[in-house]
């Protein structure tokens, strides 16, 4: 488990107006051994869960299952959050992800539990000469939670659900930007830079 966080009380993901994320990650060929359910998570954005809660998984994750990637949204409105009341939606799959190249990724995300703030999470990704926009979802995309979530990237290892298929158990990464929006940052600046470093 390697991961790269921005700290909560440093770098928190703003509430309600808009933020931009880029990382870029390289996953080896040999993680093609992978079985069907075996699954890491490759970035996250993850939360502060409050006293009481019963539950902190992230609220946005992209992970890497089997032969594909895939990416998800959580969320919950209660001041007190129970994952009975957690909704699940996953925004992404591919069955075969590339692999042994660099992935270039560029995050827009307007991070909010109520759907009345119009929280949006929009992805672009750049593999070889193809940017696609592989995520356009709007809807609630955080917990209700006093602390802000903050952005985490890196390969994060659940021992247990790999089943042993995968040898070269390491991935390679570069580059965790955050950028406040306003200063002229789009998916094409943010997929260059990370391209050029």
């Amino acid at each position: 488990r390697t991961e790269l966080s921005f700290s909560i009380t440093f770098t928190p993901v703003p509430l309600g107006s808009v933020c931009w994320i880029g990382f870029a990650i390289r996953i080896p060929d040999a993680w093609k051994a992978a079985g069907p359910t075996d699954e890491t998570a490759v970035f996250q954005v993850h939360d502060t869960p409050d006293v009481g809660d019963d539950t902190q998984p992230a609220p946005i994750s992209m992970l890497v299952r089997g032969q594909g990637m895939l990416m998800w949204v959580r969320s919950n409105p209660n001041a007190t959050t129970l994952a009975a009341d957690t909704t699940y939606t996953q925004v992404w799959a591919e069955a075969s992800y590339p692999s042994d190249q660099w992935q270039f990724f560029a995050v827009r995300l307007r991070s909010h539990w109520d759907a009345a703030s119009a929280p949006t999470l929009d992805v672009w990704r750049r593999a070889g000469d193809a940017t696609q926009k592989i995520v356009e979802h709007s809807g609630p995309n955080s917990y209700n939670n006093v602390a802000r979530d903050f952005v985490k990237s890196g390969l994060y290892y659940y021992d247990e659900e790999w089943s042993g298929g995968i040898t070269e158990r390491q991935m390679h990464h570069k580059g965790l930007f955050q950028w406040l929006d306003g200063q002229d940052i789009d998916h094409s600046l943010i997929l260059d830079h990370l391209q050029s470093i």
